[in-house]
C-alpha cells in the first residue's frame, strides 16, 4: 500500500470517514488554515475534458501555506483513493480580515480509472466524497469528508437568484410575498444560505424547498483554530461579515453554473421588469442580444425608505404599502450622489463575484443593464448616521409594482397561510383582497 505519484491512485485500510453535512467546514488540517465550505462537481471547468472539482473555503493570509490535497474515494470508506494537488484559482485580498474567500480546484484527466460525478458512464465507479491532506492521503487524510455537490440542474427557465445569507427574526409574511413575486417574474429557483433563523421563517424556506423552488443552505462561517464561534447578527466585525458574504455569492456562482443568469439579491429588495418585458428572462436575453460580450450587468437602486408614510390604499402586502422612492438610482451618503450596484452574472463568463463588483473571464466585458427594462427597488429604513438629511430627500410616487397585484395576491391566496404560520388575519385579509379583486392600475 503505497502511493505512487502526487497525482495517483492507492488503496487505504481504516475506518470509513465522517461524511459531513451540508453547512460544516472541514478544515484541511495541519498548519494549513483552509476551511472547505463546498465541494461542486463542475464538468469542463477549469480544465477541459477533465475530472473537475471546485472548492469554496474561507482561507487565512499565509498564503505560502495553502498547499494540500484533494483525497477522493466512491465511498466513504475511503479504501481506494485518487489522490490530486489542490490549485488555488483565486484568492480575495479585499478588506483586512483574518478568513478570505479563497477558491481551489482539483483537475484530473479523464483517463483516471474513475468517472467525473457527473459522467452518464456507468461501467466506472464514480468519485462522490472528497477529503483532505496537508502532505498526503496515505498519511495524514482528514477524519472528515464531503460529499461532492452536483451542479443544480435548470428547472425550466435560465434565470436564478442568489440570496446571501438569511438569519435572525424574519418575518414569514415578507418571505412568503417575495417569493410568489419571484415566481411571478420569472425566477426559475432561488439558492438561499441561512444561518440562526426563526422557526417561522424556517418553516416557509422548507415549503418552497419541498416545491422545488428554494436549494436551501445551512452555512457557518469558518473559524481560526482555537477561536470562538461567529455568526452574522451585530454586534460582528462588519470586513469579515462581508467576506463571509463573498464566499456565499461565489458558491452560488458555481453551483448555479448552469443558469444563463444569476441575479446576486437580499430579501429586501425587488427587481421588476419594465414594459415591453413580461420577465426577467426577457430583459436579459434582450440585453444578452445587445451586449454579446458582457460578462455580468450591473444594476442600479431606487431607495423605498420605510421612514416616509405608507400609499393611502392599505394593501396587505408589504411591498405594495411603499410606493414612494428615491427620484435618483444613485445614492451618497447625503442622498444625492453614488450607492454601489447590485450584479447579474452569466456564470459561464465569470471569475469572481461580489455583492456589488464582479471579476469576468478574459475576452468578456463589465456591461450596464439598461435602465428603461427594469425597475429595482430597495425596501430599507434609513441609515440615519449616513444619511442624515434622508428623509427629506427627493422622491416620486412609483406604481411600476402595482400592476402586479392582482396576480401576486392570488397567488399568495392559494398558499396553505395558515400552515405557513401567516396567522388567521393575515390570511383572511389576503382572502379578502383576493375577491375584491379591485386592484388600482
Amino acid at each position: 500500500m503505497y502511493l505512487l505519484q502526487q497525482t495517483g491512485s492507492f488503496e487505504r485500510e481504516k475506518p470509513p470517514l465522517h461524511i459531513v453535512g451540508r453547512g460544516e467546514n472541514i478544515r484541511v488540517g495541519g498548519t494549513t488554515e483552509v476551511h472547505v465550505m463546498s465541494a461542486i462537481a463542475r464538468g469542463d471547468y477549469p480544465v477541459p475534458n477533465a475530472f473537475n472539482v471546485v472548492l469554496i473555503t474561507w482561507a487565512d493570509n499565509n498564503e505560502d501555506q495553502h498547499s494540500f490535497f484533494c483525497c477522493f474515494a466512491s465511498s466513504p470508506e475511503f479504501r481506494d483513493v485518487l489522490q490530486i494537488p489542490a490549485r488555488k484559482l483565486f484568492f480575495d485580498q479585499r478588506y483586512t480580515v483574518y478568513l478570505r474567500y479563497a477558491l481551489f480546484a482539483c483537475s484530473a484527466e479523464t483517463q483516471h480509472r474513475y468517472s467525473n460525478t457527473t459522467s452518464a458512464n456507468s461501467a466506472l465507479p464514480q468519485l462522490r466524497y472528497v477529503a483532505f491532506a496537508e502532505k498526503s492521503c496515505l498519511l495524514n487524510i482528514t477524519s472528515f469528508a464531503h460529499e461532492i455537490a452536483e451542479t443544480e440542474k435548470t428547472r425550466g427557465g435560465n434565470f436564478a437568484v442568489c440570496l446571501k445569507t438569511a438569519y435572525g427574526e424574519l418575518d414569514e409574511r415578507k418571505l412568503v410575498e417575495w417569493f410568489e413575486f419571484a415566481k411571478i417574474v420569472g425566477v426559475s429557483v432561488v439558492q438561499v444560505f441561512y444561518h440562526i433563523v426563526n422557526e417561522k421563517a424556517m418553516t416557509v424556506f422548507r415549503y418552497y424547498e419541498k416545491t422545488g423552488f428554494v436549494v436551501l443552505l445551512p452555512v457557518t462561517p469558518a473559524i481560526l483554530k482555537g477561536s470562538p464561534p461567529r455568526g452574522f447578527m451585530r454586534p460582528r466585525w462588519d470586513e469579515q461579515a462581508w467576506m463571509d458574504g463573498t464566499v456565499i455569492c461565489n458558491d452560488c456562482l458555481h453551483r448555479l453554473s448552469q443558469y444563463e443568469f444569476v441575479a446576486i439579491m437580499d430579501f429586501d429588495e425587488l427587481l421588476l421588469p419594465s414594459p415591453p418585458f413580461n420577465s426577467l428572462s426577457e430583459v436579459m436575453q434582450d440585453a444578452a442580444k445587445k451586449l454579446p460580450l458582457a460578462g455580468s450587468f450591473f444594476i442600479d437602486t431606487y431607495i423605498v425608505l420605510l421612514d416616509w408614510p405608507e400609499a393611502d390604499r392599505k394593501s396587505p402586502i408589504f411591498f405594495l404599502r411603499y410606493l414612494d422612492r428615491s427620484v435618483s438610482r444613485k445614492l451618497d451618503n447625503f442622498g444625492l450622489g453614488k450607492s454601489s450596484p447590485k450584479v447579474i452574472v452569466r456564470p459561464l463568463r465569470m471569475a469572481f463575484v461580489t455583492t456589488h463588483d464582479t471579476i469576468v473571464n478574459k475576452s468578456f466585458t463589465k456591461a450596464r443593464l439598461p435602465k428603461r427594462s427594469y425597475t429595482f427597488l430597495h425596501y430599507r429604513q434609513c441609515k440615519k448616521k449616513l444619511w442624515g438629511v434622508c428623509p427629506d430627500m427627493e422622491k416620486v410616487r412609483d406604481r411600476a409594482v402595482v400592476k402586479f397585484q392582482s396576480q401576486w395576491v392570488q397567488a399568495i391566496n392559494r398558499l396553505p397561510l395558515l400552515e405557513l404560520g401567516c396567522g388567521k388575519k393575515y390570511t383572511a385579509s389576503i382572502a379578502q383582497e383576493s375577491k375584491e379583486y379591485s386592484i388600482e392600475t
